[in-house]
């Protein structure tokens, strides 16, 4: 029977084509938003946890708190070299490392670029690096001894500048000789594909800024709990500095506060996504409605060749349900094509790199949920269909 409902049903939406897109342009719409942003902020959060992962779990995030006021955001308070020594006198502290990061002219083969450079410690840079998996392509890691000496991205040495730049090659960095003394390995992330380091104490030197701090990165020892170490460092830096302008981060911070900020993101989009649902679903009671009048008298000629009021009501239930899955369908393929044709742009800029993910569920909900609302949307339209009565429906004009 329900074989006989779908081919009559695929008939009739066949017959009104302009009228059956029409109808399921509000179910298209609100799939493909639910499919394709959902799909972007699971990507999204699969590669944060991927890169936090990466950062392993005995690593803490030491910056300067943001200074805020009754017009918002004022400044930013600054670390220092104190701060530096102070946690180097920690004994659950592996190794400490301090960065000072800020955007500089770079020029090789006479072509010039505002880069972010960082400056770092460089006692313990190379076990730093091989801690976060990062490698060389080529050269060493910067050394106590260097001066005026960088390591540079993959892509910088591979893709910004017109020649392609190897270790032992010379840039300038604000008019300033550098030796190139190493190249990163691709890491397919742009803090390190598109970065440059050298030692903190030359980019102090550049900034004009002695004994300045961006950040700090410190190493817990193993068997160290990750939590306790990041409370006594705040003690510890709030004791030595005499006040609390600076903030402790552990990755699975970051993780956690990442987490709520793409799950608030994914309940908006299911918001939107649900108004254009509803609306999709009104468009699909008010079509059947319209096709129960138009076909009241062939309602008529099927109740009095014996058609009963569950076969009515069935067929035109079928009719709306296919519709709604139609209309799914159409916008779980848009959704998809939208996602990654938007992932794969970002991943090309190289600011973010965004996980391509397929998540079967998400696409076997979207399809479920418009047969459903389908089905839902013209139970009542149906219902009308299956009440009237064979003599009345054979006179309807």
């Amino acid at each position: 029977m329900f074989a006989e409902y779908f081919k009559i049903a695929i008939k009739n939406m066949r017959n009104r084509k302009i009228r059956s897109y029409l109808t399921m342009i509000g179910i298209i719409i609100g799939i493909t938003a639910l499919i394709a942003l959902i799909t972007l902020g699971q990507g999204m959060q699969k590669s944060v946890t991927e890169q936090f992962d990466k950062f392993g779990t005995r690593r803490i995030f030491i910056g300067p708190k943001v200074v805020t006021g009754f017009s918002g955001p004022s400044g930013v308070t600054e670390l220092t070299q104190k701060d530096v020594e102070t946690l180097e006198k920690l004994s659950y502290l592996e190794y400490v490392v301090p960065l000072l990061s800020n955007n500089l002219q770079v020029e090789y083969n006479k072509r010039k670029e505002i880069i972010g450079i960082s400056g770092i410690g460089t006692e313990d840079i190379e076990r730093s690096f091989t801690d976060l998996q990062v490698e060389l392509l080529e050269g060493r890691f910067l050394e106590e001894r260097d001066h005026y000496a960088a390591v540079v991205g993959y892509r910088i040495a591979t893709d910004l500048f017109d020649k392609k730049m190897h270790a032992k090659n010379s840039i300038r960095i604000n008019d300033i000789k550098f030796k190139v003394e190493g190249i990163f390995e691709e890491q397919g992330d742009r803090n390190y594909d598109y970065a440059v380091y050298t030692p903190i104490e030359t980019m102090r030197e550049l900034m004009e800024k002695p004994g300045a701090v961006s950040g700090i990165t410190a190493n817990v020892k193993q068997g160290t709990e990750i939590e306790v170490a990041s409370e006594k460092i705040e003690r510890a830096l709030k004791r030595a500095r005499d006040d609390e302008n600076f903030q402790v981060t552990t990755p699975q911070k970051i993780k956690e506060q990442t987490g709520v900020i793409l799950g608030i993101v994914n309940l908006v989009v299911a918001a939107i996504a649900g108004i254009s649902l509803i609306v999709g679903g009104l468009g699909i009671m008010n079509s059947m409605y319209t096709s129960v009048l138009e076909r009241t008298r062939e309602i008529g000629v099927m109740k009095a060749l014996g058609a009963k009021n569950s076969n009515v009501f069935g067929f035109f239930l079928v009719e709306s349900g296919i519709m709604g899955f139609a209309g799914g369908a159409i916008g779980v393929a848009i959704g998809l094509v939208i996602s990654y044709g938007l992932t794969a742009a970002i991943n090309t800029t190289g600011f973010v790199t965004i996980s391509m993910g397929f998540d079967y569920r998400l696409i076997l909900f979207g399809l479920a949920f418009s047969f459903g609302l389908g089905m839902l949307s013209g139970t009542l339209p149906a219902m009308r269909a299956a009440k009237l009565k064979p003599v009345d429906a054979l006179r309807y004009e």
